[in-house]
């Protein structure tokens, strides 16, 4: 199998396990040293070399030693882009493909400084609080440790295990904590200097999503039925934070929805190990690292974020979009969330209309980018989230989410994405990944409605459509009582657009007066071009051969008006 990574790594190779044995220091600046080590399985005959992701300026130096079965291997780093791959030349030959191996990278550095949208390994606070923090999205976790970023080749398996200073003093309030992926097994005090972390984690998991914060902390804990499994529910506050009383409540909160979203999209997807969020994320407001999300200290009473980054562990984590390129796989759903959970669980505060009616407004004024993300623009963190991409993916995405709701209906929609959920469960997905699920509960095709509003599968260079919106014109009539009768009108298109016509669902409200109706009836019906219109909502029927839809109402319309929420 070929490495389906930006950089090409790994492409002999399917990584099995690693095993991360770190150790860190928060008070003596942004360091980090330790030994990764990998097994993996060979995918082809006669291996003789391998390579990793890993930062050559930070790790290019004589403490990195590269060992297999104990034997010291050559190693190197290009000298032209991309440079931050490390090559290894194995001492013999694996002749077999399948054969499972492994080898060991000891190494020590000061990552890099954050570059526009590359965050990676960073320290903050200062003196006894200084703390270390990581978000690796989009292509900084070969910025603190060697690993094959690719999603589509998760690691099946890890062990991370985190050396931290023992700091018993009680001038010293507490002591330095680890968050990290997966399962707390150990904290165990080793020596009168160093306390040793260990976290399991057994779900496959991408390298991005991969992390740890060493930390003074306050923690909490919950237990969470989550289909007749207790699951581990786990917040993690920074020891010198105030006021963690409205904090915790907000996070209490969000246990509805996990639950809310498990009833939808099939259970939780790590609830045999953790459900949680930790304190002092840096870069961003949230980060969906896989079973604990990092929330910035200005978002932890912020619900929107908690239930974004919770959406995030089924899409994003559990399945994660195959290259950069689908990344609104993850954002839309996401940010739909964030919408859905003040639907599905009211006693949050909030209002879902209001809120997916912004994101529609959002959407409405990014009309330049696709919600699809060209190969020219996944190089970099930078050309991903500091560009039009880093806001289609979201509201664009958010609004494609929003469409397949309202023409599939709830219980098609649902089924549609908890299928998804079940049959890519730790694995990664393209558009057409989503796409054929729908396709298969619809029984009907709707390729057409994903390239007009999305504009691309997987990789590619161009967008072939989702630049533009269209302004459609509805025909209708009551040709008789508690009758109503439809049919598409035009469509025009805003200016740049690079489809010649929008296939998709048209919501519209049938009231019985101009303002301060009494009855009125939303009706969704899909638009497929030429006249060619199908009943929706509800399903989705084929085209009817007259092009009209007639519906039987429980009154007689007066006036129709485009639902602004859909």
């Amino acid at each position: 199998a070929n490495s389906t990574g930006n950089s090409g790594t790994g492409a002999n190779l399917n990584v099995v396990y690693q095993r991360c044995d770190w150790a860190i220091d928060p008070r003596s600046g942004k360091n980090i040293s330790g030994t990764v080590t990998i097994y993996f399985k060979t995918t082809q005959p006669n291996v003789s070399t391998i390579n990793f992701d890993l930062n050559k300026s930070s790790f290019n130096n004589a403490s990195l030693v590269v060992t297999y079965h104990g034997a010291a291997c050559s190693k190197s780093f290009p000298s032209s882009a991309p440079v931050n791959i490390l090559n290894i030349t194995l001492p013999v030959n694996i002749a077999a493909s399948n054969t499972l191996d492994s080898v060991s990278i000891t190494y020590s550095g000061t990552p890099p400084a954050v570059s526009g949208a590359a965050q990676g390994y960073q320290t903050s606070g200062s003196g006894g609080n200084r703390y270390v923090n990581t978000l690796s999205e989009s292509y900084e976790d070969r910025d603190w440790w060697p690993c094959k970023a690719d999603m589509q080749d998760k690691i099946d398996s890890m062990d991370i295990i985190v050396n931290v200073p023992w700091l018993p003093s009680s001038a010293n309030k507490d002591t330095f904590w680890v968050a990290a992926n997966g399962v707390l097994v150990d904290s165990t005090i080793t020596s009168a200097t160093n306390r040793r972390f260990i976290y399991k984690t057994r779900y496959p998991i991408a390298s991005y999503l991969v992390a740890i914060s060493v930390a003074k902390f306050t923690r909490y804990h919950r237990t969470l039925n989550i289909g007749g499994t207790n699951t581990p529910v786990v917040y993690y506050f920074l020891w010198n934070r105030s006021n963690l009383a409205p904090k915790v409540a907000a996070m209490d909160k969000v246990n509805e929805v996990v639950l809310a979203f498990s009833s939808k999209f099939g259970d939780y997807p790590f609830k045999l190990e953790k459900h949680g969020f930790y304190d002092g994320l840096l870069g961003a407001g949230g980060m969906e690292h896989q079973t604990f999300s990092a929330i910035a200290p200005g978002a932890l009473e912020d619900i929107p974020t908690l239930v974004h980054e919770l959406m995030h562990q089924w899409f994003g984590d559990n399945v994660t979009f195959a290259t950069w390129n689908d990344l609104w796989l993850a954002e839309g759903f996401a940010r739909y969330s964030e919408s859905l959970a003040a639907e599905l669980v009211p006693s949050l505060g909030y209002n879902a209309y209001s809120i997916l009616n912004s994101y529609k407004s959002s959407a409405l004024g990014l009309i330049t980018a696709s919600t699809w993300i060209p190969n020219g623009n996944i190089g970099n963190s930078d050309l991903i989230w500091n560009s039009n991409y880093g806001s289609t993916v979201y509201e664009r995405g958010c609004m494609v989410v929003s469409m397949l709701r309202a023409l599939s209906g709830d219980a098609k929609f649902f089924e549609a994405c908890t299928n998804y959920q079940t049959s890519l469960k730790g694995k990664s997905a393209t558009t057409d990944s989503l796409k054929n699920h729908f396709n298969a509960v619809l029984g009907i095709d709707i390729s057409e409605f994903f390239k007009d509003y999305v504009g691309g599968s997987g990789s590619g260079t161009t967008a072939v459509g989702g630049i533009g919106n269209p302004i459609n014109t509805v025909n209708w009539n009551t040709p008789a009582a508690k009758k109503l009768v439809l049919q598409m009108g035009s469509q025009t298109r805003t200016g740049g657009s690079n489809v010649s016509y929008f296939n998709g669902p048209v919501v519209v409200h049938a009231t019985n007066a101009a303002s301060g109706w009494t009855k009125d009836t939303t009706i969704v019906f899909f638009d497929w071009g030429g006249g060619n219109v199908s009943y929706a909502g509800n399903g989705l029927s084929a085209p009817d051969p007259s092009k009209v839809l007639v519906y039987d109402l429980s009154f007689t319309p007066t006036h129709l008006f485009y639902d602004d929420s859909a």
